[in-house]
């Protein structure tokens, strides 16, 4: 209002600071704030703008903000610069994490949740016009979208009760659940790593995977119905490392028409026994030998079911089972063990498998957990016998 009722064409705003207060309690703070803009027609008013007047360039930046979320996580930002000419917007140094360890965190909540934290190095916007709005009433359209060093952690305490749980969408309704104007031709995500972690019951222990050397690319991705109908679908390619080994591979399909997708994933050059660091603190045994030369998966998946095809190929497995305490390998039942498997599954082998086969979907799981149990039910019908169900129905539900 003060601008519109002068001629100000310029104005600059350096080594600022702003401080936010929540309920009479301060909440976060902001460090040398700077904005600069140029070419300012305030008897020109453009509302959907940051600034809401016809300008030439906008520019703001600080050295850091740290913010107290009301849910117990810690938001922190490092450098920002923000540059409407550039069409450029940059963060560097991003952290949102709880202020205790995350799992010490997980045990004092009532019920089971995801509790989820955040580390990017940088992340980079561009192409981006006038109208892009990143504060209140979020709107974002833009070009690129890239991160880079991503770090994301999903902890749960399985040890607490499930809250009453509603039904849970897979991608598409993912999509549908974001609130506000999103297109972005491509969210592109570079030497970045996730990993999900359960605690195990009656264990005091707790297993977690990691994808490692992750390198993806999201093309299509929008929440406006025009470009919906346009686009037809979103499109992801990923690849990764499994515990820092093999090569996965991966592409989604996911049209905005219908909550369903298509998953073709591609895992290859394992060394088997590598998975008993991730699997010893749910499962009575180890993987004793093994060498995978290839798994792929190709997933039709709807709201209620999946259509799949394994190939799982892999020779020279062997199992140890231990005795009940879970310290010494128990000899007979391992010897047992190995009898009852199928030790090897390889192209041109006689009892040679490749299954196919409908997965029912839980609707109060997302669509990894279907991912998961589609493997795990096609590695069961390969590898029959008690020491595969030992090892993969112990992993999680």
């Amino acid at each position: 209002e003060i601008l519109s009722k002068g001629e100000i064409e310029n104005f600059q705003l350096t080594r600022g600071a702003a401080v936010f207060f929540e309920n009479g309690s301060r909440s976060g703070t902001i460090y040398s704030l700077g904005i600069l803009v140029n070419g300012l027609q305030t008897d020109s008013i453009k509302v959907q703008y940051p600034i809401p007047f016809e300008y030439k360039q906008v520019k703001f930046s600080f050295d850091s903000l740290v913010y107290q979320l009301a849910d117990g996580q810690s938001l922190k930002l490092g450098k920002m610069h923000f540059d409407s000419e550039l069409e450029q917007f940059a963060l560097e140094d991003i952290s949102l994490k709880y202020q205790e360890d995350i799992r010490q965190f997980a045990r004092k909540q009532l019920y089971q949740k995801d509790l989820i934290e955040v580390e990017v190095d940088s992340l980079k916007l561009t192409g981006f016009g006038p109208e892009i709005r990143l504060h209140s009433d979020v709107d974002i359209r833009a070009r690129k979208l890239e991160l880079f060093g991503l770090d994301l952690r999903d902890f749960r305490d399985k040890a607490l009760p499930r809250p009453k749980e509603d039904i849970k969408p897979m991608f598409q309704g993912m999509i549908t659940q974001v609130n506000f104007p999103l297109r972005l031709d491509t969210l592109k995500i570079t030497d970045s790593k996730i990993s999900y972690g359960e605690s195990v019951p009656k264990k005091n222990d707790f297993w977690t995977i990691h994808f490692d050397k992750l390198d993806a690319r999201i093309v299509n991705l929008t929440t406006i119905h025009e470009y919906q109908k346009e686009k037809k679908s979103f499109d992801l390619e990923m690849s990764s490392s499994l515990e820092g080994f093999g090569q996965v591979n991966a592409k989604i399909v996911v049209p905005y028409e219908r909550d369903e997708y298509q998953l073709d994933l591609d895992f290859r050059n394992y060394s088997l026994p590598q998975l008993n660091q991730l699997l010893r603190p749910i499962m009575n045994g180890e993987i004793a030998s093994g060498k995978l030369d290839r798994l792929a998966l190709s997933l039709k998946a709807t709201e209620k079911t999946a259509q799949v095809n394994l190939i799982f190929d892999y020779k020279e497995l062997k199992v140890d089972l231990f005795n009940k305490s879970g310290e010494k390998k128990n000899k007979l039942m391992s010897s047992l063990a190995n009898i009852a498997i199928n030790q090897s599954n390889m192209p041109g082998e006689k009892k040679y498998q490749q299954p196919n086969y409908t997965v029912i979907r839980n609707q109060y799981r997302g669509p990894f957990h279907l991912i998961w149990k589609s493997t795990k039910e096609g590695i069961l019908e390969v590898i029959p016998g008690g020491a595969a169900k030992e090892i993969l129905m112990s992993s999680g539900n």
